[in-house]
């Protein structure tokens, strides 16, 4: 009888396990412009502009052939510092490559934000580089912290 009992409790045990587990699990696989949507979705971003290709490479210096999947938006108001960058990587090694450029990239914002506007200025210095796994992201918002814990939602 006893052992009865105990097999139970363990196979409780488990299914509680695993049912936590499940529970907290991350929608790695969404398309970055679904996740894009619905950033735009919370109201919080001014009209953006998608990077292309050609710019994200010859201007940012971000390599697109590294990149699985990617979204590049700024601000269409150049008074603006607003971005959102989320970048999926194919090749492992460029992550972090990629984590340079676009710390580099935050950091020269920031100077430049310094002396125009003290609001854009604090957007930019609040704007921390994310690299998660396969993912590399950043966003310049005033609504900063809500889009992040969106973003890590998704993806960690």
């Amino acid at each position: 009888m006893p052992k009865k009992i105990i097999a139970s409790i363990c196979a409780l045990l488990l299914l509680t396990a695993g049912l936590t587990g499940c529970s907290g699990a991350k929608q790695t696989d969404i398309p970055l412009n679904e996740l894009y949507n619905k950033i735009e979705e919370t109201g919080l971003l001014p009209e953006m502009t998608e990077v292309d290709s050609a710019a994200m490479e010859n201007v940012y210096g971000i390599d697109g052939t590294k990149l699985a999947d990617h979204v590049f938006f700024v601000s269409e108001d150049t008074a603006l510092s607003d971005e959102v960058a989320i970048f999926k990587v194919n090749d492992p090694g460029y992550a972090e490559i990629l984590y340079g450029v676009l710390v580099s990239r935050v950091e020269a914002k920031a100077r430049m934000a310094e002396g125009y506007s003290a609001e854009e200025y604090a957007k930019c210095k609040k704007t921390s580089v994310v690299r998660s796994g396969q993912y590399v992201y950043y966003i310049v918002n005033s609504g900063y912290d809500t889009l992040m814990r969106l973003v890590r939602s998704y993806i960690g």
